[in-house]
């Protein structure tokens, strides 16, 4: 069976398109990604320009960098960047304690 998708768009982003049925069913299985490593140092960038207002999307992107946050260890580390007309740090890397209420147009 061929599936074709076909995107049309006005700016330089980048997509990935997935089979929501095998993403699900391959990432909710046990994978031990850590490996070796202990911790893993994270740097989250949030697109906050006034396209991200369609459709709730800037919202949608704070509920799953929210999920993806509380799923890190106590080791993990992570900053936050917004970017939209112009780029901003929002937090420097720290814990996810230390980064509950960044604020990225709206608490986080």
């Amino acid at each position: 069976m061929l599936n074709i998708v076909t995107l049309t768009t006005t700016h330089f982003s980048k997509y990935m398109l997935v089979d929501r049925k095998i993403w699900f069913e391959t990432w909710s299985k046990e994978i031990d990604y850590r490996g070796k490593c202990a911790y893993f140092h994270f740097k989250y960038a949030v697109d906050t320009s006034k396209s991200m207002d369609i459709d709730d999307r800037l919202k949608t992107a704070k509920k799953a960098l929210s999920s993806f946050v509380s799923e890190q260890t106590s080791k993990d580390k992570g900053g936050l960047v917004s970017f939209g007309g112009t780029t901003k740090v929002i937090s420097q890397l720290g814990t996810a304690s230390v980064r509950e209420g960044s604020d990225c147009r709206g608490s986080v």
